[in-house]
């Protein structure tokens, strides 16, 4: 009976220590589960952190970007804006001349209508200004007879003062090319003499003779008295005059 109590412990014994080796076995197998399980978790938190820290660099790398961008179209802008004020000065300043050349115009515009106005009305300006011209060389023909009345005069005085002194001497002379050729520009018949257009740099002296020829014809002779680079004024010789010379009349050194 005890031998009978004893195995029967004895299997109860082995059962329960079986029993608590199965329940060791299913905590040991639900550990390693949950630490696979809490292995994955982690892996893929980890997975998460690392998503997240590229797409926060790539978040920063975006901002440094565009804040590189920004500063670049700040920069940009300020240029344009420089630019914007240098042309808003330069457009300032050209309305600026082309008020000032309004005003030029209109004053010109005025200035010529008032010219305009003072033309005689069956004459036009171009008219106008060859008339002026004209009477231009008109009076340097004039002040050529002038100077040559002052020089006559101033002649005059010498020689009678050297008469005065000396009875009988002879005047001086001057020589001059011969052949030089030149033609009458205008006439004093009241003081007997004419202006040549030859003068000097064609060789023409003073005190030279010439013959005033019309047509192969000689009508007259000429004592050069002055002589300008250009132009020459001449005494008409009374005493070798057949006709009166004009205007337009050859003369011709001898």
């Amino acid at each position: 009976m005890a031998k009978t109590l004893v195995l029967v412990l004895a299997a109860l014994g082995a059962i329960a220590s079986a029993a608590l080796s199965y329940k060791a076995k299913e905590s040991f197998v639900a550990k390693v589960d949950e630490l696979e399980k809490t292995s994955t978790e982690l892996a893929g938190t980890k997975k998460s952190l690392d998503e997240e820290k590229a797409k926060l660099q790539a978040t920063t790398a975006a901002k440094e970007a565009a804040e590189s961008k920004a500063a670049g179209l700040e920069t940009k802008l300020a240029a344009t804006e420089k630019s914007l004020n240098d042309t808003n000065t330069e457009l300032t300043d050209t309305k600026g001349k082309l008020t000032q050349a309004e005003t030029a115009a209109t004053q010109a515009k005025q200035e010529l209508d008032n010219l305009k106005s003072q033309f005689p009305p069956d004459q036009t300006p171009e008219q106008v200004l060859a008339g002026l011209k004209e009477k231009d060389n008109q009076i340097k023909v004039a002040q050529e007879e002038i100077d040559v009345l002052q020089k006559k005069l101033k002649e005059k005085t010498e020689r009678e003062a050297q008469a005065a002194t000396q009875p009988g001497a002879p005047a001086a002379g001057r020589p001059s090319a011969p052949g030089i050729q030149g033609k009458i520009v205008a006439v004093n018949h009241q003081w007997n003499f004419v202006v040549l257009n030859v003068g000097g740099e064609r060789g023409l002296a003073e005190n030279a003779e010439m013959v005033v020829v019309r047509g192969n014809q000689p009508i007259a002779k000429l004592k050069v008295a002055k002589v300008d680079p250009q132009t020459a004024v001449a005494d008409i010789v009374k005493a070798s005059q057949k006709v009166r010379p004009t205007v337009g009349d050859m003369a011709i050194s001898n």
